[in-house]
């Protein structure tokens, strides 16, 4: 369903959602999904007969949350009703070809069709940030995790497109500041790992990233994809309460 109320543009095009599918298809993803896996279950309600609600802001193409929510079916024995939002329509699309177990929403994160204290557990994967709003449908005793960038994330591809610049590097300080300014921290875990990807997959993890948007398309092609063997990975999981 869309639920915006007029146009928006976005640079999250089909290309870049349908490179992020692919890569989550050859295991991209795979430890951060299992760690996430582990985290769902203490924002759970174990009430019987109790439906809980999951929310992924910033869904994307809808694959992290489709296979959070075949995993609960398999392994948590409470029913849990997942919702995608996104403001791409090109990544709703693909969602809801692809994933029949889940809501998707084309909606805008700063203002969510949402009835208040409606969420057991957020999920926000590697995108921007509304705490107003994730505090609003957030249910009190709810948790929000989100997941940021760690410091080494695809490091490889961030020195070939950005050698000798400030760019080379990444720090999620501020994203990591503004978390705990807006919500009762519980935990904070790192992740990291190294994948190992043949050469028909490299492309797309180039183009699954925003890294690439400011970058002309013939730099994007110095990129050395034979020297390109190993991607590091590194992931933070904040979890945090109103």
């Amino acid at each position: 369903m869309n639920m915006l109320t007029g146009t928006v543009h976005s640079k999250y095009n089909a290309e870049m959602f349908l490179s992020r599918k692919i890569i989550s298809g050859h295991g991209f993803f795979d430890p951060l999904i299992e760690a996430l896996h582990a985290v769902i279950p203490s924002g759970i309600d174990k009430t019987p007969g109790n439906t809980n609600f999951m929310l992924d802001a910033g869904c994307g193409e809808g694959s992290i949350i489709s296979r959070l929510l075949k995993k609960s079916l398999q392994e948590i024995n409470y029913p849990v009703q997942g919702v995608g939002i996104d403001i791409s329509k090109e990544g709703i699309r693909l969602a809801a070809r692809d994933y029949e177990n889940c809501i998707w929403l084309v909606g805008d994160i700063t203002d969510m069709p949402f009835m208040p204290n409606q969420y057991d557990v957020i999920l926000n994967i590697l995108s921007p940030s509304n705490y107003k709003e994730f505090k609003r449908i957030l249910k009190d005793d709810g948790i929000l995790i989100k997941v940021l960038p760690g410091e080494n994330y695809l490091a490889e591809i961030r020195e070939m497109l950005f050698a000798d610049t400030e760019k080379a590097a990444y720090s999620n300080k501020d994203t990591l500041r503004l978390f705990n300014e807006n919500v009762s921290s519980m935990t904070n875990q790192n992740i990291s790992y190294t994948i190992r990807i043949d050469n028909g997959i490299i492309p797309h993890v180039v183009r699954m990233t925003p890294l690439t948007w400011k970058v002309k398309p013939e730099d994007i092609k110095k990129v050395n994809i034979k020297q390109l063997r190993n991607v590091s990975v590194e992931f933070t999981i904040l979890v945090g309460k109103k």
